[in-house]
């Protein structure tokens, strides 16, 4: 915005100490800040490890660009044309608002660049739909490879699966498939039915527990917050996947949550927050947005959630936090449009180079 920002350049480089080697400083400046945010996903279509959460995250990543390809195809016209006047003409990727705005709109993704020729390739490849269909196949099969026969899948290969991982894994694919119109499953050798029967299975035998815990000592086994990442999974789902006893587990589950709704941690509430808004109890969501309002702060990077002193929760946790509450709020359509500019800047500011630091966290901003 307008008016002068100051910024202490003291503590880099170890307070300038003399054995601090390597020094360099790179100041980026758009005016456009989701520009930062395009530059990331693509580092998620190769994934740093073949572990379950690194090929999920590429390939929620890759088949959003297939989407963004069908839905768009105007879009690869636009980078070819780029690309063939990338040589006489500077600046068209910054210049042409019109055109951009739908990928800036609709996250097109581009590895950082030095220069514009080099990100008008980045784009291109986006668009090679060979190429992306390879490696879709590629995620897919090696993320297949990490599946049991009982459809929980583990963190590596040759490891036990785990239900941690396969809620993760889940949820992933349910939002980029939600999010995109993908189709239900995306590939024959990926069982996404068989993982949620999985979860769902475990989900039936926890509440059996909680229950019967109950029935013998008066008080729950599970606390209400335990029920949220199954909560979220739900709501996530494709209706015709719920039977009658998922159905009847969501309202079990969501009357655990609505009792302890007042004991619920900030990170906790804002996952509230949005498996109430999507289950159409607005004003129990409402409520929770307003207690998450009291603790949001705006400063000059912009607004966020401020923690008590005596908090110990992490920088993935806050992540979470943060893009949660950004959910709700739109989910809801209760936030003004500068509350969501300040905790979009916010979020845009934690980034750490290409990305967020952390595969889950990069897929979910």
């Amino acid at each position: 915005g307008n008016g002068e920002q100051t910024y202490n350049l003291k503590t880099l480089f170890q307070h300038d100490h003399p054995n601090a080697n390597n020094r360099r400083l790179i100041v980026e400046y758009t005016a456009n800040p989701l520009w930062y945010a395009v530059q990331a996903l693509p580092v998620l279509q190769e994934p740093r490890a073949n572990d379950a959460i690194s090929l999920a995250s590429a390939l929620n990543a890759t088949a959003t660009i297939a989407g963004l390809s069908a839905r768009y195809p105007q879009l690869k016209q636009v980078v070819e044309l780029w690309s063939l006047q990338e040589e006489t003409q500077k600046g068209s990727l910054d210049s042409q608002q019109g055109l951009t705005g739908i990928l800036l709109d609709e996250t097109p993704w581009v590895i950082a660049a030095e220069n514009e020729k080099k990100r008008i390739h980045n784009i291109a490849l986006l668009f090679d739909e060979n190429r992306q269909a390879d490696l879709l196949h590629r995620l897919e099969e090696s993320l297949a490879k990490l599946q049991h026969p009982d459809g929980s899948l583990s963190w590596y290969e040759s490891m036990r699966g785990n239900s941690y991982i396969t809620m993760n894994v889940a949820t992933l694919l349910l939002r980029g498939e939600h999010l995109n119109g993908l189709k239900e499953e995306f590939s024959s050798k990926l069982d996404v039915k068989l993982m949620l029967r999985y979860l769902f299975d475990e989900m039936g035998k926890n509440i059996a527990k909680d229950k019967a815990y109950l029935q013998q000592n008066g008080k729950r086994y599970y606390s209400g917050a335990y029920w949220l990442d199954y909560l979220n999974l739900c709501v996530d789902c494709n209706d015709l996947w719920l039977t009658d006893e998922i159905r009847s587990g969501i309202v079990y589950m969501l009357s655990c949550v609505e009792k302890d709704v007042h004991g619920l941690t900030l990170p906790n509430k804002a996952i509230a927050a949005v498996v109430f808004s999507k289950l159409n109890k607005q004003k129990q969501a409402e409520e929770l947005l307003c207690s998450l309002r009291e603790y949001l702060v705006e400063t000059s990077e912009g607004i966020s959630l401020q923690y008590p002193s005596n908090s110990t929760y992490g920088y993935n946790e806050k992540m979470r936090t943060h893009m949660m509450i950004m959910e709700a709020f739109e989910t809801i359509g209760t936030a003004d449009k500068d509350l969501m500019s300040g905790m979009f800047r916010w979020l845009l500011g934690r980034k750490r180079l290409q990305d967020w630091g952390n595969p889950l966290i990069t897929t979910m901003a």
